[in-house]
């Protein structure tokens, strides 16, 4: 879903320029490297590099059970991925191109209108201080020159020791492409922040109000990626929604609940997924209760090799389903439930 709608606005942007072969870039060195770039919040999971590996995974090892909540991880992220990658890749090839006009500590591409577009574009990156850049890519209809350009893409960049240690933040306003054309079709806030001055880099996402043409409501969901050493890592992601929608047996269940889920992984890809559900109809029901408890483990090759999902009641003792495979063969010993 994410996918298809960040490619169909980059369709809506853009000019033919990922089509062309871009000229030399007369940028200064300081202001090339502060040029938002996807690899900056890129999310390095294993399985999740493209689709021919996501879809190999059902063909590695031996065993017929493949880690159920990693596949479901394998899957966001590689939506996000190409979301990231389609709008970042965007404003790359527009500055691949020599800047249109140079304005106080700054650049500016455009304003220029794609062809068959509803609106006229403008990207300006600006030097803010000693260590800190801002941009923004801008619209406004076509047919209206006197109009303010409204923002769609913002952000900021803290360079420590170039480009590999720096930090950010990025936001797209599908609101304000929406207002201007009308065959966008999603709108609320999407946000990302980086920081790779660390040991490890750090990325979070977070979706405001969000709401794609497939969706019947808006969601609001916070996702935090952190890659270590080797590429090992952790993700965690907190989502609102409704758990028994699919449930055929139980569509008298309505309330949306928070699913907290956080997933570790070695450099050979064998990890941990913890799962938490709490509210919505869970303490409506009979005998209410106060959350639901999966913990899932897998090996290099993705396959389940162990399983305990537990009930826990508003009062008397947890409810343990029956245990599949054993926990001595997690690579984390321990789960972690937010």
């Amino acid at each position: 879903m994410l996918r298809k709608i960040a490619l169909l606005l980059c369709a809506a942007l853009c000019l033919g320029l990922c089509c062309l072969e871009p000229e030399e870039n007369e940028l200064p060195p300081e202001f090339q490297d502060a040029v938002p770039r996807a690899d900056r919040v890129w999310l390095n999971v294993p399985g999740a590099e493209d689709e021919t590996a996501a879809q190999g995974l059902a063909l590695k090892g031996d065993g017929d059970t493949k880690a159920k909540w990693y596949l479901d991880t394998i899957g966001t992220v590689r939506e996000l991925n190409t979301m990231t990658w389609s709008l970042l890749h965007f404003v790359e090839d527009i500055t691949s191109y020599p800047y249109t006009d140079e304005i106080e500590n700054g650049f500016v591409w455009g304003p220029f209108t794609p062809a068959l577009s509803l609106v006229t574009i403008k990207f300006t990156l600006v030097k803010d201080g000693h260590n800190q850049f801002s941009f923004a890519l801008t619209m406004r209809p076509k047919e209206d020159e006197g109009e303010a350009f409204q923002d769609v893409l913002t952000g900021t960049y803290f360079p420590q020791d170039g480009v590999t240690h720096s930090s950010g933040n990025l936001k797209l306003i599908f609101d304000t492409a929406r207002e201007m054309d009308k065959s966008m079709n999603a709108t609320g806030v999407l946000s990302f922040e980086y920081d790779t001055t660390g040991e490890n880099r750090d990325v979070d996402i977070v979706f405001e109000n969000f709401q794609a043409d497939d969706m019947e409501q808006p969601t609001n969901a916070t996702y935090h990626y952190s890659e270590g050493d080797g590429r090992s890592g952790e993700f965690g992601f907190d989502l609102v929604g409704d758990i028994h929608k699919d449930d055929p047996a139980r569509q008298d269940l309505v309330k949306e609940e928070n699913l907290a889920i956080f997933v570790r992984w070695l450099q050979d890809g064998s990890g941990r997924a913890d799962v938490r559900v709490t509210g919505g109809d869970l303490p409506e029901i009979v005998p209410p209760f106060e959350s639901w408890e999966s913990s899932e483990c897998w090996d290099e090759f993705f396959n389940q090799t162990y399983l305990q999902e537990q009930a826990n009641p508003v009062s008397g003792e947890p409810y343990f389903g029956d245990p599949v495979g054993d926990e001595s063969s997690c690579a984390f010993a321990e789960p972690q439930f937010r």
